[in-house]
């Protein structure tokens, strides 16, 4: 889980590169 700062429940529009960010560091530490 990723907390983000003053963002609020609609995240991937608040603070949509910081989402992604996220997202791609998630998927990237899968094992596949």
């Amino acid at each position: 889980m990723q907390i983000l700062p003053g963002c609020g429940h609609w995240t991937q529009q608040e603070r949509p590169s910081q989402v992604n960010i996220t997202l791609l560091d998630f998927i990237r530490g899968l094992s596949g």
